[in-house]
This record gives structure tokens, C-alpha cells and sequence, in this order.
């Protein structure tokens, strides 16, 4: 079975770094490495919304499941919280200059959880765009992100070769639970639903298969 487009491709001027979907299949969401926001009905062929949020590349576009409220993180280090109805931004967040590199929303949709350059994980609320939690992920640039097991478990990966396990069910707010270390940097990260196998590639070309033992340990 071969793929077909349905509409002529909508050229929006810049690299797309990200685009999601909404849950209707009807809305199209991009981010383009100029820091436009583009909202497209590729039913109707046209542009609904075209905005300039941030003064760098958007890295990650994300989307609460009722399809309300878009999210983009940026090189800029600005997360920004936009109303789909009316294009305007609800919240606009900084996190101390550092480039968000990943973003992840709760299957709720009332967290969202951003992956940066400075080694730090931070979580915040989608309802009010405070910042609720902030984690060291040791050094180097936190490169991607996955959540898994119903959203008890947060996998980083991150630019010194460190993929950590942090659960994110403790009273006591996210703690690590495990921890691989490749010898290069890693880039990006999955996991099945129930936490169990975690899936990592790295910048040499590997990819890296780990499974987490009842105790907390990962092994190749």
C-alpha cells in the first residue's frame, strides 16, 4: 500500500521542527526553526492561525488530549501555553535562558514536561503555567524524553550518555530509580507501556535495548 497526499503540501516559509495532530484528525500544529506557530485545517486547505512566539526555533510542539491547549518549547528557552480557539498565548514560562530540547504532556493533560539544555528536567502545569517541579539530570544537555506505565515513569536521556529512570508516583516528588550509562551521547528514547523494555539511540548510530528488573536495575 502506497501513502497519497490528500492536500498539496502547505509550505510554511522554514525548516518544520515539530507538528502533532489533533485528536479529530481535522488540525494540523507546526513549529518551524524560526519560531512561527502554524495551525493548518488541511481539510479546508488553509491557514488558521500563523504567529511568531518565540525569537528561536521551536523544538517541540505538544497538544492537550481535548485538543484546548498547544504547547511549544524553544532554543529560546521559553515554553508557551496557546489557546487553539483564539491563537493567543495563555502563559508564557522561562527557564533561565536554557534551550528546551523535549517535550512530553501527561496523558491527563495537566502536565507537560520539558527535557533542557542545562541538564535539568522541568515539570509544569498546564492549567496555570507554573512551574511545579525541577530535576537534575547530572550533566550535559537533556536530549529527548518518554513516559510509560501510566505516566509513573519518566525515562531522560541526555548528552553525557546517562539514561535515568525517575519515577514520578512518590509523594516526595519525581526521584531516579535506575540509571544506564552509554559511552556517547544519547539522542532519543522509548518505552513499551509498561516501563519494562526502554529503548535508546545514540550519536555513534546505536541503538541500545535495556530491560528494568523488579529491583530497579537496567540491563543490556
Amino acid at each position: 500500500m502506497n501513502g497519497k497526499e490528500c492536500n498539496p503540501p502547505a509550505y510554511l516559509g522554514d525548516q518544520v521542527r515539530s507538528v502533532v495532530i489533533t485528536p479529530d484528525a481535522k488540525i494540523a500544529v507546526a513549529g518551524t526553526a524560526n519560531g512561527t506557530l502554524w495551525v493548518l485545517d488541511f481539510g479546508q486547505n488553509k491557514t488558521i492561525l500563523r504567529k511568531r512566539g518565540h525569537d528561536s526555533w521551536i523544538s517541540k510542539v505538544a497538544l492537550t488530549p481535548d485538543g484546548a491547549t498547544i504547547i511549544t518549547g524553544s532554543g529560546d528557552g521559553g515554553i508557551c501555553f496557546w489557546d487553539m480557539k483564539t491563537g493567543s498565548p495563555r502563559f508564557e514560562a522561562t527557564s533561565h535562558g536554557a534551550s528546551v530540547r523535549d517535550l512530553v504532556l501527561t496523558r491527563d493533560g495537566l502536565n507537560v514536561i520539558a527535557a533542557m539544555s542545562d541538564g535539568a528536567i522541568e515539570v509544569w502545569d498546564v492549567d496555570s503555567g507554573a512551574r511545579r517541579a525541577r530535576m537534575e539530570a547530572r550533566e550535559g544537555s537533556v536530549n529527548a524524553l518518554a513516559l510509560a506505565a501510566n505516566d509513573r515513569m519518566l525515562i531522560s536521556a541526555s548528552d553525557d550518555g546517562r539514561l535515568l529512570i525517575w519515577g514520578l508516583d512518590s509523594s516526595e516528588g519525581p526521584k531516579p530509580r535506575a540509571e544506564f550509562r552509554a559511552d556517547n551521547a544519547l539522542t532519543c528514547c522509548a518505552a513499551d507501556c509498561t516501563g519494562n523494555i526502554v529503548v535508546a539511540g545514540d550519536a555513534s548510530g546505536r541503538v541500545h535495548i535495556l530491560s528494568l528488573e523488579s529491583e530497579g536495575r537496567l540491563n543490556t
